[in-house]
């Protein structure tokens, strides 16, 4: 048997899925084939990852799948590219989403609304592959959008919640306004490149400094507002300050949302796409400097307010949106393999964090906060172990954990290249240390604080399983025999200065040491007790009070803003422009209606009276003419 040609896989990666989820789509208020549309989920994300495995080893290409848009000059087609960036990307997309998939077996084993939770996973892993499959802007912004719309479905999924309808349609319309300023930079693209939206067009008409394009002639400022519009996108998706509210909220999904959401997929589709158009990005130094700085920011924002946080999905989210600022730091810094490859390492021991938790809340009878668990790893030893793997990757324990080596390649990109975002990815480094060493000790050393935790059990093997290959890969992932396979970069810790070497193992230390000693046999934050911290500490826990200042923003700016626009179209539209004119007619219409009186004397009177008034006009005119 003839193995599939290379553009097959690709188009059979997008199908499986989309295949699913329109099955699902039809048939899941049928009760008999509710299992049947599960299993053919679980089905569809196997395929996708076994495709997957057989890219590996496909050479580079780069095709049309479909014929998308064809108007006149204008054309848009369902391709795909297959490369090192796109190989590796796919690989943890669909692994990740084959995990979730089968965990979500025994996690939402009871849910009435499983079969929709499952075609809303297929409609998900199909947006996903097909940004990561894109060849040209309109068909990454197509699938950019659909990745919109099922994370809204997955998001608010228990709709009867009200907390998750809020947190749905929060993650729906903050995403858009990145994808407006996303689409304002395509836009200007197309416009200067003379209608190019292909990436292997834009990149020749950029030019190499031998062969010089349409784009290589605009305006610098134009294309600074092009990257900078483009990254608007990856600010949303990506959730980057000040777009990052969202994301802490999208908590109030499934826990096996959660953990496809913050690892791999959604919210590493901005890093990816800007690592897939870092030739744009690099044509402005401005704009570097901008995301370098605005990635940078959020690692350290987001680090301090997980410190201040007592759910543990919440500790996680936070501490994802401090690891995608590390990413966002190194494309500003032109190391976007450095990136990629903390994307990578990152994907597994985050998305083992986030099942760990669902295996916690789990065995803790849907307990979230941390305070009202303890001694948990009496209880649940499987799950102890693969979460504190997954804590000490994401710390960066030195020379084990995959963690050390991509975080240790953006410290030395941040070491070399400038000299405050090295100190404050540092400062981040301690400060991830601390909150995981707290969550871990809070939640799972100790005695038992409350009676779900005193009667914790461990997790099915469902969920077990996939703890188990995920933390085997929180270890390996960092080391060159996964990666070359990966096609990801080669850890670059060969290469790096002492001092990052110094710096990364010294805020482990100081980071973990610190919580741990203030944080052994505490029953209450300790934080929030002492007079001198009480402060700093309620303001990480408020998180900076960001949403209420946007509650405000919004109450004073945009509700005040409705109530004139109201106003003014009530007036004008309503009254001025609209009620005037039918006011005059209907004035005219009573008016001209008295005349018609039914009265034959009356029009008798009115045709000799308009007789005599026509004969005197007439010698008027004449006479006034003589003159």
């Amino acid at each position: 048997m003839n193995a599939p040609s290379q553009p097959t896989l690709p188009t059979l990666i997008l199908l499986f899925p989309l295949f699913s989820a329109l099955v699902i789509l039809i048939s899941q208020r049928s009760l008999t084939l509710k299992n049947v549309c599960v299993y053919l989920s679980v089905g569809s994300s196997a395929m996708c990852w076994l495709i997957s495995l057989l890219l590996l080893g496909a050479k580079d290409d780069t095709g049309t799948m479909f014929s998308f848009i064809n108007v006149g000059r204008f054309q848009a087609d369902i391709g795909y590219i297959i490369d090192q960036q796109s190989r590796g990307m796919l690989f943890i997309v669909t692994f990740i989403g084959m995990l979730v998939h089968w965990y979500s077996l025994a996690y939402m084993k009871e849910d009435a609304g499983k079969a929709r939770y499952y075609g809303a996973l297929s409609l998900f892993m199909f947006s996903m592959t097909g940004i990561v499959l894109a060849n040209n802007f309109a068909m990454i912004f197509v699938f950019w959008e659909l990745v919109g719309l099922s994370s809204y479905l997955l998001i608010g999924h228990w709709f009867e919640k009200p907390a998750a309808c809020e947190a749905a349609k929060k993650a729906f319309l903050v995403n858009r306004i990145g994808d407006f300023g996303f689409m304002i930079g395509i836009l200007l693209l197309w416009g200067a490149s003379n209608g190019e939206i292909t990436f292997e067009g834009l990149k020749s008409s950029l030019g190499d400094g031998h062969v010089q394009g349409a784009l290589h002639n605009a305006p610098q400022w134009l294309l600074t507002a092009a990257a900078l519009g483009i990254f608007m996108g990856a600010v949303g998706k990506s959730a980057q300050v000040p777009l990052h509210v969202w994301l802490p909220d999208a908590m109030e999904g499934p826990t096996p949302v959660s953990a496809l959401i913050h690892a791999a997929t959604m919210v590493a589709a901005g890093v990816y796409m800007l690592v897939r158009v870092g030739f744009i990005i690099h044509a402005s130094e401005t704009a570097q400097h901008v995301i370098a700085g605005v990635g940078g920011f959020t690692a350290l924002f987001a680090a301090l307010m997980a410190v201040g946080q007592n759910d543990i999905k919440r500790i996680l989210a936070y501490s994802t949106l401090s690891q995608l600022g590390y990413m966002v730091m190194a494309v500003g810094l032109g190391a976007g393999e450095a990136g990629m490859f903390h994307l990578y390492t990152h994907a597994f021991f985050k998305a083992l964090l986030f099942l760990g938790a669902g295996a916690v809340i789990y065995a803790c009878h849907h307990e979230q906060d941390i305070w009202k668990m303890g001694g948990l790893h009496k209880y649940i030893p499987s799950t102890f172990v693969t979460f504190v793997i997954g804590t000490l990757a994401l710390m960066g324990f030195p020379y084990v954990t995959s963690g050390f080596y991509s975080k240790e390649a953006i410290l030395g990109a941040a070491f070399e290249h400038c000299g405050w975002l090295f100190a404050s990815a540092t400062i981040t480094a301690a400060l991830t240390s601390f909150y995981m060493t707290r969550c871990v000790v809070v939640t799972f050393l100790g005695n038992p604080r409350s009676d779900n935790a005193k009667h914790a059990h461990e997790a099915p093997a469902q969920m077990i399983l996939p703890l188990l290959l995920l933390a085997v890969f929180a270890v390996i992932s960092g080391f060159s025999f996964v990666t070359d396979r990966l096609q990801a970069i080669v850890p670059v810790h060969e290469h790096s200065s002492g001092w990052v070497v110094a710096a990364s193992i010294a805020a482990l230390v100081i980071g973990s040491g610190s919580a741990f000693l203030l944080y052994k046999g505490k029953d209450t934050e300790p934080l929030a007790a002492m007079s001198f911290t009480r402060p700093v500490f309620k303001v990480f826990a408020n998180k900076f009070y960001i949403d209420e200042i946007y509650a405000v923003i919004v109450r004073v700016f945009q509700d005040r803003l409705a109530w004139v626009v109201t106003a003014l179209d009530s007036i004008f539209a309503d009254g001025l422009i609209a009620r005037l004119p039918a006011a005059i007619a209907c004035r005219v219409g009573k008016t001209a209606r008295s005349l018609q009186s039914g009265h034959l004397q009356s029009y008798t009177f009115a045709l000799g009276a308009g007789l005599l008034l026509a004969v005197y006009l007439t010698v008027f005119v004449m006479q006034h003419a003589g003159h």
